[in-house]
């Protein structure tokens, strides 16, 4: 399988659909995508910013559904695609501090689901991928390795027909 992986400013949502339609031309055929990007801003309830909450819901919520608006067309028009957009066990646990990171993620979920429902008659499964607590830049302290999400996103990037869509996987 061809993959590329390709980096964008996520926060900057204008230039998100031209950057998507450039590697449509270039790549003709995009029937995979995993919306991997996230950002946590730690900040209590009264001293969120707007900016903040606004960087939260680009990077988290507003640009994988631009990207999804793109590639949907074409995976359409093939009847297939697979679509893992990461999210978090966060806006069920409205941990403190969490609150841009818990609300964002919360409008990913609303959006994928919707999604789903939306384009399930095209072969278009798409769903959503809880990680847990793995190290990352946004979680260095995580006790576990990225690699523990390698099975669960191949059996979603390889469902059949009738796999689901519109869920909520955690790890395994």
């Amino acid at each position: 399988k061809n993959i590329s992986i390709e980096y964008l400013d996520l926060n900057d949502v204008k230039n998100i659909t031209v950057f998507i339609n450039t590697l449509i031309n270039r790549h003709k055929d995009i029937p995979y995508l995993i919306n991997n990007a996230g950002v946590n801003i730690n900040q209590y309830i009264n001293k969120i910013r707007y900016r903040e909450l606004i960087q939260s819901f680009n990077i988290n919520s507003f640009s994988p559904l631009l990207i999804m608006q793109e590639l949907i067309q074409q995976m359409k028009k093939n009847n297939f695609g697979r679509i893992i957009n990461l999210t978090s066990g966060a806006p069920l646990n409205c941990f403190k501090g969490f609150g841009c990171y818990s609300a964002s993620k919360s409008a990913l979920n609303a959006l994928t689901v919707t999604a789903a429902h939306e384009y399930s008659k095209y072969n278009i499964k798409i769903n959503l991928m809880s990680p847990g607590p793995v190290k990352t830049e946004m979680a260095p302290d995580a006790p576990m390795d990225p690699s523990v999400c390698f099975p669960t996103m191949d059996y979603l990037l390889n469902l059949d027909d009738n796999g689901p869509t519109g869920k909520f996987f955690w790890l395994g």
